[in-house]
């Protein structure tokens, strides 16, 4: 807490302040440490010498530039991504490359989010569902890289979707062989029918064929 024999509360009120904070000023959450830009002693600030490097940039008197200063951090905290920072804390996430399978895609591979129990599910060629943030839509992918952790910065600018599901291949093989098998078999008992029956009607279900040696 600043305090001092110069020290102005009054100068540091919200309205009075010129540190551009507004409602963020500390005095407005009544504390008695004036406006958080202000970092030595001068005519708007009043903050005593011996503070002058406790608190930040100062004010518009006492730096020229605090107006780029502030527009700076209100565009660093506009800009970060704080879905990147959340990824590199949560060791549940990890991250994987992936290449769109259509025809007409390029051939580069792109990084997504995916958790790591469903990671370790999978091989490098796989195929996988992914979210487009582009077209906010479903679409499939196919593995290139997998990485046991995540390999996002925290300070990336990039935005990074998720890896959804696998997809199951191995399971979609084995149900369009279980329909082959299972068709041809009808179509079999389906053909006997129909040769039985035909015999049947014209009466000749007797005849028997020569061989031919």
């Amino acid at each position: 807490m600043i305090e001092g024999e110069d020290y102005n509360q009054d100068t540091h009120n919200v309205e009075n302040c010129d540190c551009g904070m507004g409602n963020f000023c500390p005095s407005s959450q009544g504390m008695n440490e004036g406006c958080e830009r202000c970092h030595t002693s001068c005519p708007d600030c009043n903050v005593p010498e011996e503070y002058a490097d406790e608190i930040n940039i100062g004010c518009n008197t006492c730096n020229p530039n605090f107006n780029l200063e502030l527009e700076n951090l209100r565009m660093t905290i506009e800009n970060t991504k704080y879905e990147n920072v959340i990824a590199c804390l949560n060791e549940k996430i990890t991250t994987v490359k992936a290449v769109f399978t259509n025809k007409n895609s390029s051939e580069t591979a792109y990084m997504y989010k995916i958790n790591k129990e469903l990671a370790k599910q999978l091989f490098v060629d796989d195929f996988v569902v992914g979210f487009g943030s582009k077209n906010n839509n479903f679409t499939i992918l196919q593995i290139t890289e997998i990485h046991k952790d995540c390999e996002i910065m925290p300070d990336s600018g990039a935005s990074y979707t998720w890896i959804i599901s696998k997809v199951d291949v191995d399971g979609f093989e084995a149900n369009k062989e279980f329909e082959r098998i299972n068709v041809e078999q009808m179509k079999q008992a389906r053909r006997t029918e129909i040769r039985q029956k035909f015999l049947l009607d014209s009466g000749l279900q007797e005849v028997k064929l020569i061989e031919v040696s």
